[in-house]
């Protein structure tokens, strides 16, 4: 799911332009969690009202957004550190492997 295209449809209020979740209900999904609010919204139950609906879907999707893009830096960081890890094991190796190939007379 994660490579396959995503299409979604932004709430919009009167003038078209992307609605903002309200602070009370950013408060009360925080206060859930993303597991509960998922699971919520997933199983057909409202959390309240169909506005409220609405604002649950839109902050599990900045929800998930912050976990993709942890797990994104998380991925690409550790790889880094793996090719520093190995760049530096073979600059150490190197005066060994010099003395294992060209043994001292």
């Amino acid at each position: 799911m994660k490579n396959a295209i995503k299409r979604r449809v932004m709430p919009v209020g009167d003038k078209g332009e992307a609605m903002a979740i309200s602070p009370s209900s950013r408060a009360k999904f925080e206060k859930l969690g993303l597991q509960y609010v998922r699971k919520d919204i997933g199983m057909g139950f409202s959390i309240a009202d169909g506005q409220e609906t609405v604002e649950a879907q839109e902050w599990m999707h900045e929800q998930q957004t912050k976990l993709e893009r942890r797990e994104t830096f998380r991925y690409w960081s550790m790889l880094v550190f793996t090719l520093i890890a190995a760049v530096a094991a073979c600059i150490a190796a190197e005066p060994i492997v010099k003395v294992w190939i060209w043994p001292p007379h």
